[in-house]
């Protein structure tokens, strides 16, 4: 799946929001409220931003919609629920996913995440960036 870069029309408190270029950190504010946005056939991904060392995107996800089981080999992830209900499962544990809740997931352990709730369901995830070199 191919994830779709926050547009530049997207405004964050006034301001106009403007993805960074690959692999460079700015200092910035993001509004995740006024970017959120929802598709009946499928969960809607949104990078945030992809600086040096970290990679951020949001999730939204109407009910019944998730992401399929996968693993990443390197990078450990960090979710963070905004908004709505969900599971994730990572590996043989489940973990309900609520507002204000921070899931972490290290590398190498099969996750997933479902919206099991009645209502939509956004998660920022954040991981290490691909253009980060140890």
């Amino acid at each position: 799946m191919t994830t779709q870069p926050v547009s530049t029309a997207a405004a964050t408190d006034g301001e106009e929001f403007q993805l960074a270029p690959y692999g460079v950190t700015l200092a910035q504010r993001i509004l995740v409220h006024e970017l959120k946005e929802f598709r009946a056939e499928k969960r809607v991904r949104k990078k945030l931003f992809e600086g040096a060392q970290l990679w951020c995107e949001m999730v939204c996800y109407e009910p019944g919609q998730g992401t399929p089981m996968h693993v990443h080999p390197r990078e450990d992830e960090l979710f963070i629920v905004i908004e709505g209900r969900g599971v994730i499962t990572a590996g043989d544990r489940q973990f309900e996913a609520v507002p204000g809740a921070l899931i972490t997931v290290p590398a190498t352990v099969y996750h997933d995440l479902r919206n099991t709730g009645d209502e939509r369901l956004v998660v920022v995830f954040v991981k290490l960036s691909r253009a980060y070199k140890a």
